[in-house]
């Protein structure tokens, strides 16, 4: 005697669907919302996705409007290699004293990351606020040196 595909305990797929004598309206409905569920799911998720991201869209274009890079000048040797590394872990940049001028003239001095090595005179892009206080890079400016704020 023969074993069949379901007495072997293999799943038939779509079953619901298929055409059988013991298959019951309930079955059909089942099929059908089951199927919908997904589909609101799926639809549903990608358009809370979207309506999530633009608020933060929104915030990240106000922040890259209200900062603009500056040059600014190195005001002392970069260490060869930064201190994450000495110390285990992983990190490519180090922080060094810079000085930059303002739009409205006025020196300013603060701290930013720069490459290993970066020589006393160097020039380094840092970010700056309204006010030409260092602050963070904005997200998506694809612009090289992230600075940090209050790093002075």
């Amino acid at each position: 005697m023969t074993k069949g595909r379901a007495a072997q305990g293999t799943k038939l797929r779509f079953w619901r669907w298929r055409r059988n004598p013991l298959r019951r309206r309930s079955d059909v409905t089942e099929a059908w919302i089951v199927l919908a569920v997904w589909a609101f799911t799926l639809l549903g998720g990608s358009v809370a996705g979207q309506i999530a991201a633009m608020p933060l869209e929104r915030a990240l274009d106000a922040r890259r409007a209200e900062i603009r890079p500056m040059s600014a000048v190195v005001t002392q040797d970069a260490p060869g290699t930064p201190a994450s590394v000495r110390f285990g872990g992983t990190g490519d940049t180090v922080w060094v004293g810079v000085r930059w001028t303002t739009a409205d003239g006025a020196t300013q001095v603060g701290r930013t990351k720069a490459e290993p090595g970066t020589a006393e005179g160097d020039r380094v892009t840092v970010w700056t606020d309204r006010t030409g206080a260092l602050a963070s890079e904005a997200a998506n400016s694809r612009t090289g040196t992230v600075n940090l704020p209050g790093a002075s």
